[in-house]
């Protein structure tokens, strides 16, 4: 494998040492501009203006021209420093007043990559020329131009600002002091199509009995497994179309395979936090095999992508009752062969998170501690994404989702690790007599 190029091209999503950097790493001179949110006349165009370029100036560490060839060290520096601004850029503070002044991040393709008033807009595509749109149009000059544009809402008349950057994880346009409805027609849906699940969120969710409920949620696991692999598939397969137009001579490299990957992940990335993928506290999660376990995709909270899992859960685990062991280390432990994460490598895990609704651990981030103390249950799969079909390279991640079982029905004790009595086993292959059949005719038809 390189040294981590794939890292790079796969940008915060795939990588994250959140805790070695701060935001003060790319804190500028006296004489650059450092105009706070909260200090903004949003009728200014010159106030505006200053105010971006305050926010820009932190993404000068980061730029493509500053970092042609960096180390593995210094990727994981940029790494770090990328994923803590981001969660700077969503915090009230210096960058966000928690109003109407704060910063949106754009990718190349037109899709959301950092929203700090509406965060579940995340992964979602912009369309300036979307019909009734109150801001749609002033949106678009400031994608296709930069600049400032002046734009109307909330019955006041307000500037906005944007400027591209070249990062070392692709082009982005940065907009700041753009407000508008979260339900704003220029702010649409990805497509969808072809993600349906086998087995939902819906089906985990509803299902009163924790042995039927674990064997759905294996089964939930696996259909996203599935949808994700023909997706990468089939959006391979038309990426490395376009690229042999270009040059039928062209060797596709490991780094274009990563790239595509990338792009194809971001296009859909908002598909797999609604609809089949979520209900309640079910939701799907995806991360790297690297051994911090970095967070891909949190199907409940965007923000978290691109985090390590070096978590230290402080309660004795259900499964060993081992204390402080972290989260990255626990579920690769779970999916490994002699140290070796194996495909097809499945395993429930348990541990303690955040209930999705519940109120987080004050600091848990500072302090590299699990968010919440809930009781979880997951099922967690190694799967290579590439089908083997890949000329260069495998892209194995984990594929995991989790229920939080109510105290009556926790033992304390792990029926996966710890085994089970009879009358547990007797429940859990009377569940898989009546559900196989159910599952394997719907999955023909």
């Amino acid at each position: 494998m390189k040294v981590k190029t794939r890292g790079m091209l796969l940008g915060f999503l795939l990588l994250g040492f959140v805790f070695s950097f701060g935001i003060e790493a790319s804190a500028h001179d006296e004489s650059q501009s450092n105009k706070a949110a909260e200090d903004v006349d949003i009728t200014s165009e010159a106030e505006v203006r200053e105010f971006l370029s305050h926010v820009i100036e932190h993404f000068r560490p980061l730029l493509r021209a500053n970092n042609p060839n960096p180390t593995l060290e210094e990727q994981k520096e940029l790494v770090s420093l990328w994923v803590t601004f981001f969660e700077e850029l969503r915090k009230k503070g210096v960058f966000n007043d928690a109003d109407d002044m704060y910063s949106i991040v754009i990718n190349s393709a037109n899709i959301i990559d950092n929203h700090p008033v509406h965060p579940g807009l995340y992964g979602k595509v912009v369309d300036p020329g979307a019909v009734g749109s109150q801001v749609g149009g002033a949106l678009g000059k400031l994608i296709e131009e930069g600049g400032c544009a002046g734009y109307e809402y909330g019955g006041e008349s307000r500037q906005a600002c944007g400027e591209k950057v070249d990062t070392i994880y692709g082009e982005f346009i940065v907009i700041a002091g753009f407000h508008h409805d979260k339900e704003d027609s220029a702010i649409i849906e990805p497509d969808c199509t072809g993600l349906e699940l086998d087995t939902t969120a819906s089906d985990v969710e509803d299902e009163e009995s924790l042995d039927v409920q674990k064997l759905l949620l294996k089964l939930y696991v696996k259909s996203i497994i599935s949808v994700t692999q023909d997706m990468l598939v089939d959006g391979r397969r038309k990426a490395m179309e376009e690229l042999r137009k270009e040059d039928p001579d062209r060797t596709i490299t490991f780094d274009d395979m990563a790239s595509i990957r990338y792009t194809e992940f971001q296009k859909k990335i908002a598909c797999f936090s609604e609809g089949d993928f979520k209900e309640g506290s079910v939701y799907v999660f995806i991360m790297e095999l690297d051994e911090d376990a970095t967070v891909i995709l949190n199907g409940n909270s965007p923000e978290l992508n691109g985090l390590n899992l070096k978590l230290r859960d402080p309660n004795p685990n259900p499964v060993d009752g081992e204390r402080d062991k972290d989260i990255a280390t626990l579920l690769r432990s779970f999916i490994t062969e002699d140290g070796i994460p194996k495909e097809g490598k499945g395993n429930f895990v348990e541990y303690h998170w955040l209930r999705p609704g519940d109120e987080p651990t004050p600091q848990w981030l500072e302090n590299s501690l699990v968010p919440g103390n809930s009781h979880k249950i997951s099922y967690i799969e190694a799967a290579d994404v590439g089908h083997h079909e890949d000329p260069v390279g495998r892209f194995m991640y984990i594929f995991g989702s989790g229920v939080y079982p109510e105290p009556e029905n926790n033992d304390g004790g792990c029926a996966v690790a710890a085994g089970q009595d009879n009358t547990a086993l007797f429940n859990l292959l009377l569940a898989a007599s009546v559900l196989f059949p159910v599952v394997f005719l719907r999955k023909r038809t």
